[in-house]
């Protein structure tokens, strides 16, 4: 009778762990999944602001010990009190993302910060996390908003942001940056910055004889600074980074041209992230061709230099050095990039949108608009050659509309009837994949 019992209880248990795994495993793996969508969209999920550091929000970037108290600090504490859209502008080096930081940190009570990761919009797959925390206020953090309007599908993230009713706090350079952030999102999702963000906190030019005085209680050696008109210009070893630059060797000179031509012409991912597949073809297009041993060496030296920071395949780099160091880039000469690099990735579809958006973009502030257009113009035909209407329908879709949109804004400068035309077919072959139904 006990081995009855036992029997009984063994078959019992053995049931309940089977109806256990029945609904772990699901869980288990909808957890997985979960958490990869959100590695994929959020650089933080609901982080408590007491503890963000600027790496969080700009990987890559150093953060000094030291900040410097502005009075467009008392700005930023009254806007997150009253929970307002709120952007940050000002020149590359301001400190836009520093002062967010330490806005957050010491505020009277902490929030729990969404920050999003710069990067092409899913539909079917984004959405908003849940927040559990319902007693403590949230953030959306949205770093270099001028980086994110690139990205497809971004204004409908930013029109669900807006809808949540949850505080957006953001960052965007100023000037032509700001204008171009501006229209992209009125003209793809009618979306007006001004209207969005209440709001808009300007960091301007530090003077000189502030600025000596916060190198000296930083410690820094002023003498070693190259002042821009910018806090972080004294932060930043623009001076020494100039001299490791003349000191590279030939082959390491054109590697990082090579990044910097894909950096102005937007060919990288979220926030200069360059494969080291697209830099080695741009590479190659200079005539130097490197072995597999001569590549890894030729990274490790650069990052010893701290030009460049390797991770996964990809290469990172600090977009003030290759501005002002690496590729000081006269605008006259940004058209020829465009050429080059639409020679120089003839199938890579993905490459070949970055490079159309980026012109169209470039071109609506231009002089040039005729050249920039037909830069954009022939990115797109390109990517079209490869990117097919049965393989690639969204991509496909999205493509012919851009490029509907390039042929109308030629027509503005050239030959109107024409291009109006072109542009009326590149908007028919759209709507095949852009239907009522769906």
């Amino acid at each position: 009778m006990v081995e009855t019992m036992m029997g009984y209880i063994t078959a019992h248990f053995l049931e309940i762990i089977g109806v256990l795994l029945v609904i772990l495993i699901p869980s288990i793996g909808f957890l997985y999944w979960r958490r990869r969508r959100h590695k994929k969209y959020y650089l933080l999920i609901w982080k408590k602001s007491s503890s963000i550091m600027l790496a969080d929000v700009s990987p890559g970037r150093p953060e000094n010990p030291y900040y410097y108290q502005r009075d467009t600090d008392g700005e930023l504490y009254r806007a997150l009190q009253a929970g307002e859209h709120t952007l940050i502008s000002g020149r590359p080096l301001a400190g836009k993302t520093r002062a967010i930081c330490e806005a957050l940190r010491r505020a009277a009570l902490p929030y729990d910060i969404l920050a999003l990761r710069c990067t092409d919009i899913d539909l079917e797959k984004f959405y908003i996390p849940t927040h559990l925390k319902f007693w403590r206020k949230k953030i959306v953090l949205i770093d270099d908003l001028q980086r994110f309007v690139e990205q497809r599908g971004f204004h409908h993230l930013l029109s669900a942001f807006i809808n949540s009713g949850i505080p957006i706090i953001a960052t965007c350079r100023s000037g032509i940056e700001y204008d171009k952030a501006s229209e992209k999102l009125q003209r793809e999702g009618n979306i007006s910055i001004p209207s969005v963000f209440s709001r808009t906190v300007l960091l301007g030019e530090f003077p000189a004889t502030l600025a000596e005085k916060v190198a000296s209680e930083a410690k820094k050696d002023w003498k070693r600074v190259t002042f821009d008109g910018t806090i972080g210009s004294v932060f930043l070893p623009l001076k020494e980074m100039e001299e490791r630059y003349r000191d590279c060797t030939a082959i390491e000179k054109t590697f990082l041209k090579a990044v910097a031509k894909l950096y102005y012409c937007g060919v990288y991912l979220e926030k200069q992230n360059f494969p080291i597949e697209w830099i080695t073809r741009a590479v190659e297009k200079e005539g130097v061709s490197l072995q597999r041993y001569e590549q890894t060496d030729l990274l490790k030296r650069l990052e010893a230099n701290e030009f460049i920071k390797v991770k996964d395949g990809s290469v990172w780099a600090e977009e003030a050095y290759l501005e002002s160091i690496i590729l000081p880039l006269p605008p006259d000469e940004l058209p020829a990039i465009f050429q080059e690099l639409i020679v120089t990735f003839p199938s890579e579809p993905d490459v070949l949108f970055r490079l159309g958006a980026r012109a169209f973009q470039n071109g609506i502030f231009s002089l040039r608009k005729r050249h920039y257009m037909k830069h954009a113009i022939r990115a797109y035909e390109s990517a079209l050659k490869v990117s097919t209407l049965e393989e690639f329908p969204m991509q496909y879709g999205t493509t012919q509309n851009n490029l509907g949109t390039a042929y109308r804004t030629l027509a503005e400068v050239e030959e109107k009837s024409a291009n109006c035309k072109h542009a009326i077919r590149a908007y028919e072959s759209a709507l095949k994949v852009s239907t009522l139904e769906e």
